[in-house]
């Protein structure tokens, strides 16, 4: 008979530790996922625009983009975008709305809404305040 190597562990036991590993391991993900509550729609309908044009336009170019993009004409759609533009990549921390609208800038991803030309994460805070301005 082999002597049982110091190392050696019942299944029960792996199985146990796996899943407390996987279970600590998928805890730190959404935390580094989710550091941003991105359920509270009023910091998210804030947009930087808000004090250089004013409420009355701000909701002028968020209810412009609203007839302008269909598919984002609800809160919770538009929640969800700004979101997805927030968390990006799952390793990688979540970022500000700040630095949301400058990446849209690098890359292009602007658009051109009532005569100004917005970053999409901007038009889409304008939306979202238009929404719950109304």
């Amino acid at each position: 008979m082999c002597p049982t190597p110091a190392l050696a562990i019942d299944r029960r036991t792996f199985i146990g530790r796996c899943a407390t590993s996987g279970a600590a391991l998928l805890a730190l993900t959404a935390l580094a996922c989710g550091g941003r509550n991105v359920g509270d729609r009023r910091e998210l309908a804030n947009p930087l625009l808000l004090g250089a044009l004013g409420a009355a336009r701000v909701t002028a170019i968020g209810k412009r983009w609203l007839r302008l993009t269909p598919a984002e004409r609800s809160a919770d759609g538009l929640v969800a975008a700004i979101a997805a533009r927030l968390n990006g990549a799952p390793w990688a921390r979540a970022r500000t709305v700040e630095e949301a609208v400058a990446d849209d800038f690098e890359q292009g991803r602007t658009v051109m809404v009532d005569g100004w030309m917005l970053a999409v994460t901007e038009a889409r805070q304008c939306a979202l305040f238009a929404l719950l301005a109304g």
